[in-house]
């Protein structure tokens, strides 16, 4: 590890390029060293040229970033036994903030001589750790460093750390949750934050170009901040993206927000960098009262786990190693895997036991299921085969160990570990139609039943997990006798089409070929604004009034507007969904939907932000599993806005699918 009276020679740094022509610079080796001081001092001054406007460093393409799981801790020093139980765990990182104004108390005095001591206690248990350089410095700027000689002056921080620490296998990442207010003061701002991750990356290559940088670890899947944060020039300087996408519910609504993080970075990122790794820094699940009980803490997070490694995220951390405080209704408090004494939980346990059941795997993948709340997630590796199955709706994991002398399991874990490479047969449906077997499924497919809403009648979303195109049949049977088959055909990842009935509660069925796959009872519904209301939390204002095709709600403010039933709204029996239109206003607030299950259970629904392309006339189509246990709703529909923003959202027509 370097120390204060180390000197160091210029024999790192290799090329820049320049915007405006290609242009050189060759290293330079002094014939003799010199004085640290002086040496630090040349060097910094070359970092600030690296980071000006005019040139940016030349990596084409990203370093690799060393998978494993990790945690966030809050020590420096750790107690006695807590290094021997977090390797204990099998975890392979820690991650914890390297405070600006700690390390360096005046301008141009740095000192780190405090986390050398961490480094040197995780090493022995071979843990990395990530360094989150955030943190103002009232020596040059109260809050986030926006004014150039802030921003300067942490780019100058951030590239004595990277040589300070130079060779230690450090994953640095650039700030922590900039999207939030609490930590980018006064406001937050993606493009001022851009420009600072920017400079200081440049810094840091300079100063150690082997180094491994992430960013910006924003809170949330903030699709509106990242579009407006990830530019070109940060796309070329980093490692890896990172994100903290903590959410009420359970992990499985990743899927599709991570999948709008990766289109971004394939259409922006230069070439070499199009398949940047998206690297989990956070995501925690509190067990105050109130929130999640140490039981879902822990299924949640083995989920958690199991979700990331098939979505190929090679570092997961936790939130947090430990609770942090003594107040059982603070969420803050209660985020931990351990009790601040040390005790575990039992979502240490279940950590502790995935990591184990899958010790050898290195590559894993999602099975999609016919039933889209059926989750099979398998990892092959050290010739061995390993399956994790659970219902989205009930508690529980069951893990497996899959024979290799099975011919359907050899030819997977060929696939999976990059062997011979053989279509994996798909498993085939066995429902049956009354003298007519089914010929084929419709694995990998997702169907969603809108109420009319223009004169095309009903429509079917359609949503697609794998790659080949869907020619499928659509049929149903008219009110006056008449047997109708519609045809669609089905080539992108998510397809609204018309299927010209407007019938009040037909009978569809989707097939292949002439066969039938899947059958769907459908019943119209809609939302009268006289038998519903906002109830508030937060800052946040609503009011509920009849819109154009059903309820309209108006909210202002932060903090959450629910849309829900004056009097109890029961869910018919046996639904296993509500499909409803929604007209949204395009924000980043999310919408999620509440609804209490037989067991007397309140299952929460992550639907997404408001962001992007409608489906229809801009109409969207939202589809709200229910499984067939819904009993009645809690909210329809909740609108969260994590900033003061206003918007105003219709809930147009429904219907619940059987």
């Amino acid at each position: 590890m370097p120390t204060a009276s180390k000197s160091a020679s210029f024999v790192h740094w290799t090329k820049l390029r320049f915007p405006q022509g290609p242009s050189e610079l060759q290293p330079v080796t002094p014939e003799q060293p010199f004085g640290q001081k002086e040496y630090n001092a040349v060097m910094l001054s070359a970092a600030l040229v690296a980071a000006s406007a005019a040139v940016i460093v030349f990596v084409d393409t990203p370093r690799q970033i060393w998978p494993g799981t990790g945690v966030n801790i809050q020590f420096t020093t750790p107690r006695k036994g807590e290094m021997e139980l977090l390797a204990k765990g099998g975890f392979k990182y820690t991650r914890s903030v390297l405070p600006w104004a700690e390390t360096e108390t005046a301008p141009g005095k740095y000192d780190f001589s405090k986390f050398e001591g961490l480094l040197r206690d995780l090493k022995t248990k071979g843990i990395r750790q990530i360094f989150c350089l955030s943190g103002s410095n009232p020596a040059y700027q109260a809050g986030a460093p926006t004014m150039p000689e802030a921003r300067a002056a942490f780019a100058r921080w951030a590239g004595q750390a990277a040589l300070q620490f130079k060779g230690e296998e450090i994953v640095w990442e650039v700030w922590n949750e900039p999207n939030a207010e609490q930590s980018w003061k006064p406001i937050p701002s993606p493009t001022d934050y851009s420009s600072l991750a920017v400079e200081t990356a440049k810094a840091m290559r300079f100063m150690d170009p082997t180094c491994r940088i992430i960013a910006p670890a924003g809170a949330g899947v903030d699709t509106q901040f990242l579009n407006s944060s990830l530019t070109e020039e940060l796309l070329s300087l980093v490692d890896g993206i990172s994100i903290h996408p903590n959410r009420i519910g359970g992990p499985e609504s990743l899927v599709g927000e991570l999948q709008a993080i990766r289109d971004l970075i394939a259409r922006r990122a230069p070439a070499g960098r199009k398949e940047l790794p998206i690297i989990c820094t956070g995501w925690g699940y509190s067990t105050a009262r109130g929130k999640n009980t140490e039981g879902r803490q822990a299924m949640y997070v083995t989920r958690m786990w199991l979700l990331n490694s098939a979505l190929n995220i090679p570092i997961t951390v936790y939130d947090s190693w430990q609770d942090n405080g003594p107040n059982p209704d603070n969420p803050a408090d209660r985020l931990g895997l351990v009790r601040e004494n040390l005790d575990l939980k039992p979502s240490f346990i279940a950590v502790k036991e995935v990591i184990e059941k899958f010790r050898g795997c290195t590559n894993f993948r999602w099975l999609p299921q016919k039933d889209p709340l059926d989750w099979v997630i398998v990892g092959a590796g050290s010739s061995k085969l390993v399956q994790a199955r659970w219902y989205q709706k009930e508690a529980g994991v069951k893990f497996s160990d899959l024979s290799m002398k099975e011919k359907r399991f050899k030819t997977l874990y060929a696939s999976l570990t990059g062997g011979q490479t053989v279509a994996i047969p798909r498993p085939v449906a066995t429902v049956t139609i009354p003298n007519k077997p089914i010929a084929r499924s419709l694995d990998g497919l997702d169907f969603a039943f809108a109420p009319p809403i223009d004169e095309d009648g009903w429509c079917v979303l359609v949503q697609k997990s794998t790659t080949e195109t869907a020619k499928l049949e659509f049929k149903y049977q008219r009110s006056n006798g008449a047997n109708v088959t519609c045809y669609a055909k089905i080539d992108g990842p998510r397809i609204v089409e018309p299927i010209a009935t407007t019938e009040e509660s037909p009978m569809v069925s989707v097939g292949v070929s002439g066969s039938v796959s899947e059958s769907y009872k459908l019943q119209k519904t809609s939302f009268d604004p006289t038998r519903w209301e906002v109830k508030r939390e937060g800052k946040l204002t609503g009011e509920l009034l009849a819109g154009q095709r059903g309820v309209l709600l108006n909210y202002d403010g932060g903090g959450k507007a629910l849309v829900v039933p004056k009097s109890r709204s029961a869910i018919p029996e046996g639904a296993r969904a509500l499909v409803v239109w929604v007209r949204p206003d395009g924000s980043s607030n999310r919408l999620k939907s509440e609804y209490r299950d037989s067991a007397g259970e309140v299952i929460s629904v992550d639907l997404g932000s408001m962001e992007g392309p409608t489906d229809r006339n801009g109409w969207r189509v939202l589809k709200i599993p229910l499984g067939g246990k819904g009993v009645e709703w809690v909210s329809l529909l909740a609108v969260e806005s994590e900033r003061e923003r206003s918007g105003s959202i219709e809930i147009g027509p429904g219907a619940y699918m059987f």
